[in-house]
């Protein structure tokens, strides 16, 4: 068999592979461009500014209260979820080099569950930003989480944290996401042959040099 016919092969074998449902981004006003904090609960020193926007005009800066000892920022909406019910949260953080982060505040993306009077029954966690981090270069975090025993809501929360030697800096987020039961419908796609996190030409490659060995 020839190498086109191999291609063609794979290319048939990858095109078979059910594609997984697009999963839907729940969270209202995700980047921010819809009356600022529309559809988000802010907490904090939580603003929008018309400034570094990853997409649309504007993005959302976060950054400590420089009082009450180690203390939080950010924002969060709220949604019904049920015990194994799966989510996949991501967001997209800057650190801006002329409000750079100082160590040691860093900021964060949380999941959090809750019980059915509001009880918080544990979070998970993704470090997005640190005083090691890159300027000026946006930096996805993401999290892809199962939800407990006795969960009946859950939390998106974006966040900042400034320890008590309250120091400077800022966190900017933009294009906030959080898709419903895609972690446990597709853990990993088929499609995506060579686990890149997408499905494109390199996935046709890596399929026919296998083929070949």
């Amino acid at each position: 068999m020839n190498r086109t016919k191999i291609a063609m092969v794979g290319l048939a074998a990858l095109a078979g592979i059910a594609a997984p449902a697009m999963a839907q981004n729940v969270l209202v006003n995700p980047s921010f461009e819809d009356g600022g904090f529309n559809g988000w609960i802010p907490f904090g020193n939580a603003f929008i500014e018309a400034v570094a926007p990853r997409t649309g005009a504007v993005s959302s800066k976060f950054f400590g209260n420089f009082t009450g000892g180690d203390n939080a920022s950010g924002c969060f909406q709220e949604f019904d979820t049920a015990p194994g019910e799966s989510w996949r949260a991501s967001a997209w953080y800057y650190n801006m080099a002329t409000d750079a982060m100082q160590d040691p505040n860093f900021a964060a993306l949380n999941v959090e569950w809750r019980d059915a009077f509001g009880d918080l029954l544990g979070f998970e966690t993704v470090t997005a930003l640190t005083a090691a981090s890159p300027f000026d270069v946006y930096l996805q975090s993401e999290l892809c989480v199962t939800a407990p025993a006795d969960s009946a809501r859950v939390r998106f929360v974006i966040l900042f944290i400034q320890p008590e030697l309250f120091n400077g800096g800022a966190a900017f987020v933009d294009d906030a996401s959080f898709e419903r039961d895609t972690c446990s419908s597709c853990p990993v796609c088929a499609a995506d042959y060579d686990q890149s996190g997408g499905v494109d030409g390199d996935d046709i490659t890596a399929f026919f040099n296998d083929w070949q060995a």
